[in-house]
């Protein structure tokens, strides 16, 4: 059912966009909803799903050809409104918080689409859409996010370094430690895993092909997975724990141009400015202050005498001061 709601869905808007493309029409909702749908050449299975679904699909197409309008003013470029594709790996549905129940959208016996919900909730916004992405379907429902004040007095500061090796370095007044230290390890073999099935998907027939495509896809949604809990967890321990976050600017795709591609890979698959912008979010949550910090030569620097050292690949920063201080703490 929601495979059919997504291809309709998808049907009405490339309707409204042919539309909207056409010389003197006007992006209103109104307007739209009012001409798109009559017409002779429409056919009769485009009605067999909810008006709310075709009114959202106008809707979103209206909304695309009004931002492209706004930077076309903007850059002084035309933009140029895409049609949706099947082959779209993300794809959605919206439809109003009406619809919505805690086991069912849409109660027409005729339109009734079931689900099971692990956990209930509640529809006070609008906004609710069902999106597939890469076979798997999720329901994105609005909420309105409240600040949490913290219940235990906080530690005022702590300071990040990300990394390779671990994750992420964090040190404190009287508090330091890493987070995902050798983390990696169990990531980097299912990476390994990943490379054998892609190549052995260019030399496979059709129906074997198709197998492990799917096989393909499970593991990158469990490399996916594993690093989202990680990114998820460090950020609830750090906004718990701490009132202000340094975080360094962390441009990974800048800086993997310089790395070989073993180390370039091991980065990305890390995500960390994913985890930057979620800890963001995160920290506005529960008003913790994240600050974006320059990292420069912060490994290369004793942290007792400010003296640099060329440290290469080692594990630890030793300093003729008699500093021995392991270098993700020292960087943090």
């Amino acid at each position: 059912m929601a495979r059919n709601y997504l291809g309709l869905s998808r049907w009405w808007y490339n309707r409204t966009i042919n539309y909207l493309n056409q010389p003197d029409t006007k992006a209103s909702l109104y307007e739209v909803r009012r001409i798109v749908q009559k017409g002779d050449d429409i056919p009769e299975w485009a009605f067999k799903c909810p008006q709310r679904i075709r009114e959202h699909a106008m809707s979103d197409a209206c909304e695309a050809v009004k931002n492209a309008k706004v930077k076309c003013q903007k850059t002084g470029q035309f933009q140029k409104v895409s049609f949706r594709a099947k082959r779209d790996p993300i794809q959605g549905f919206g439809f109003d918080k009406v619809s919505l129940n805690q086991d069912f959208v849409f109660g027409s016996r005729k339109f009734k689409m079931e689900f099971d919900a692990s956990e209930s909730f509640n529809t006070d916004l609008e906004g609710t859409r069902i999106v597939r992405e890469d076979r798997r379907y999720f329901l994105i429902i609005p909420q309105r996010q409240p600040v949490y004040v913290p219940e235990n007095q906080r530690i005022k500061v702590v300071a990040l370094d990300p990394g390779v090796r671990t994750f992420v370095s964090f040190y404190s007044d009287g508090l330091h430690g890493k987070v995902g230290e050798g983390d990696f390890k169990r990531i980097y073999r299912l990476c390994l895993n990943l490379d054998k099935l892609c190549s052995k998907i260019s030399k496979a027939s059709c129906v074997q092909k198709r197998n492990l495509r799917k096989a393909s896809e499970r593991i990158r949604w469990k490399i996916y997975n594993l690093i989202d809990e990680l990114h998820k967890k460090t950020a609830n321990f750090l906004v718990k724990t701490f009132d202000k976050v340094f975080i360094p600017t962390f441009e990974t795709s800048q800086m993997v141009t310089k790395l070989n591609s073993s180390v370039a890979r091991n980065m990305l698959t890390f995500a960390h400015y994913r985890f930057k912008q979620f800890l963001k979010a995160k920290g506005a949550e529960y008003s913790c202050e994240i600050i974006e910090c320059n990292e420069a030569y912060t490994s290369k620097t004793c942290s007792y005498c400010g003296k640099i050292h060329k440290i290469g690949s080692k594990k630890r920063m030793e300093c003729d001061c008699g500093a021995n201080v392991d270098r993700d703490l020292n960087g943090a």
